[in-house]
């Protein structure tokens, strides 16, 4: 005898029905309190709502997260990732930071949290051509690996597979003054063509210009200003951040226009251990004996330390007879003009089998100076530098 359940209450097939859906599971596992246990797997799937055996589902397209974009097992995107952060910028700049899914992960103050990210997940999309740690993360110690990590990787790389030791990507540019208004410009440069090393000259920077006016992402400046009053001149270096550089002292007393840094690449010959980058300004109408005279004495007291040091001068020498500065076994490689039908912008070298042959780029701005590129080259010789 079945009873309906319009009036007189619930029947016993609806009783029956109520019971069987209340019957606890026999997966699922309970505490003394009749709570369910979470650290139970069958547990957890039943507080959430999910079916025993099986995972939750996460609808990571209801947040508008494109599927090119990694995720993370819980859904959010990948922000270790170049295509996560390329997607949440866009998306901020187009709606604001507050139009972007719940599912982003947000520090503290609010603002995108960039460090998160499973660490099995990074390993998992480096390319082969980086090198790799036991646990699978990438070896910094190695160039391809900085480069990669820096979304930076090109096949163009700094330390190319056919050598073993790394010589840096070296920037000559004169740029005639406005170093705070070009700074967007020469930091694109710098970042498309993989600089590791940027000589400026004429920067006209003085000494009421702070050092963060002249800041550009991902690298160090070192910089030298006319301190005698006169207007315009001025050398800096740009070196990339993880790149090895201590200053040399110059004496006050000297008016040269010159700036000294001693690098030191990740890989490099145990021989050749360090590299002297020399930043040079020659202004017209200067007096040449005393600027030749500076470069050779500074070039002597180095290579009494060091013999086989390699040796980089990079700027503009205008008019200065080098005929000292090639007697010391240095080299002049750029040969092409760089303004008008002049070789002004040139680069003395000890080393010029290990570089290609320099590249001719646009002016920075409004200069009318071309700019110089110097690329290591893919198969250098394992041979000494020559020493004085």
């Amino acid at each position: 005898m079945q009873y309906s359940s319009s009036k007189h209450g619930a029947g016993p097939a609806d009783n029956f029905s109520q019971m069987t859906a209340n019957t606890p599971s026999s997966n699922i596992r309970y505490k003394k309190d009749g709570g369910p246990d979470i650290r139970c797997r069958s547990s957890k799937q039943e507080e959430h709502g999910t079916v025993s055996g099986s995972k939750p589902v996460i609808q990571q397209k209801s947040y508008g997260i494109p599927d090119h974009v990694p995720k993370e097992k819980d859904g959010t995107p990948d922000m270790r990732t170049r295509a996560a952060k390329d997607w949440v910028d866009s998306k901020a700049s187009e709606c604001g930071t507050s139009a972007l899914p719940a599912l982003v992960p947000r520090k503290k103050d609010g603002f995108v949290d960039f460090t998160t990210g499973t660490q099995q997940q990074q390993s998992y999309r480096i390319p082969d051509h980086v090198s790799k740690k036991k646990d699978g993360t990438p070896d910094m110690r190695t160039r391809a690996a900085k480069d990669w990590e820096a979304g930076q990787a090109s096949p163009l790389s700094f330390a190319p597979k056919t050598s073993r030791f790394i010589f840096p990507t070296v920037f000559n540019a004169n740029i005639r003054g406005g170093f705070r208004k070009k700074i967007d410009e020469l930091r694109d440069v710098l970042h498309q063509n993989f600089v590791d090393i940027a000589c400026i000259t004429e920067t006209w920077l003085n000494q009421f210009i702070d050092d963060y006016q002249t800041h550009i992402p991902g690298y160090r400046t070192f910089r030298r200003d006319r301190s005698d009053g006169r207007q315009g001149g001025g050398v800096a270096i740009l070196a990339r951040k993880g790149l090895t550089c201590a200053i040399l002292n110059i004496p006050k007393s000297t008016k040269q226009e010159t700036l000294w840094l001693l690098c030191r690449e990740p890989c490099m010959s145990r021989v050749q251990t360090h590299i002297l980058i020399g930043c040079v300004y020659f202004p017209p109408n200067a007096n040449a004996e005393r600027m030749n005279g500076h470069l050779l004495s500074i070039l002597n007291a180095v290579r009494r330390k060091r013999p086989n040091l390699p040796i980089l001068l990079v700027g503009d020498f205008n008019r200065l007879c080098d005929h000292r500065l090639l007697s010391c076994s240095l080299k002049q490689i750029v040969k092409y003009p760089t303004r008008g039908l002049a070789v002004l912008d040139k680069i003395y070298t000890n080393v010029s089998d290990w570089f290609s042959d320099p590249i001719n780029l646009p002016a920075v701005g409004n200069s009318d100076h071309c700019s110089v590129l110097l690329r290591p080259t893919t198969k250098p010789p394992l041979l000494k530098c020559t020493s004085v």
